[in-house]
């Protein structure tokens, strides 16, 4: 499955984590453990359909605020997880980057563009504008569009990039070359990620 190399790259950020303190490491662990209850809970919640390969499937018909779902669905706010809009974006962000990597092709159509904070799809950030920095709860059930395979994919990048808060993120984000390279205001093309995300899973 293409999403194992996604986890040997998180494996790998994390071995390195843990060579810097064994609670560290425990802590990692126990986090893991928790990652993989919360995606077979997710999984039960959605309809099974019979999988179709990835390329077959349309992309039109996921967009950038189906995949915002899926994060705050992921949101645990009873252990205290936050989700603003700001962090919505750049994890839609990395979902869009890490899926042209593995795929080839696009998560949704959505265009993600360079702004001062980042990377921002600008029409999920007009409908969710409204939480301002406030915790945002998106309603409605996951599209059943999405497949089993996009939704593991959804879950490993929650996992890793959802414990960071927003600004974070942000920060992070403007240290990757899409972004860095990219002229304020205009879009981050799929060429730029895809290559980008490609190099971080060799």
């Amino acid at each position: 499955m293409a999403a194992s190399r996604l986890r040997a790259y998180y494996a790998h950020i994390f071995y390195k984590l843990c060579r810097k303190s064994q609670s560290l490491c425990q802590l990692v662990h126990s986090y893991f453990a928790y990652a993989v209850e919360r995606l077979r809970r997710l999984m039960l919640a959605i309809r099974r359909k019979e999988d179709k390969d990835v390329g077959e499937k349309s992309m039109n018909s996921i967009s950038a605020y189906d995949v915002a779902n899926v994060f705050a669905k992921l949101t645990d706010i009873d252990s205290g997880e936050v989700l603003t809009n700001l962090k919505i974006q750049k994890l839609v962000y990395y979902a869009q980057g890490f899926h042209l990597a593995m795929f080839d092709k696009p998560l949704f159509n959505d265009p993600i563009v360079a702004w001062e904070h980042g990377p921002v799809v600008e029409d999920l950030y007009h409908k969710l504008k409204e939480h301002k920095s406030s915790p945002v709860m998106i309603a409605g059930a996951i599209n059943k569009d999405i497949s089993t395979e996009q939704i593991e994919l959804l879950v490993e990048v929650y996992d890793v990039y959802g414990q960071f808060s927003a600004w974070k993120l942000r920060d992070m984000t403007h240290n990757e070359t899409p972004w860095a390279t990219t002229p304020k205001g205009y879009v981050i093309t799929h060429a730029k990620l895809k290559t980008y995300f490609k190099n971080q899973l060799q």
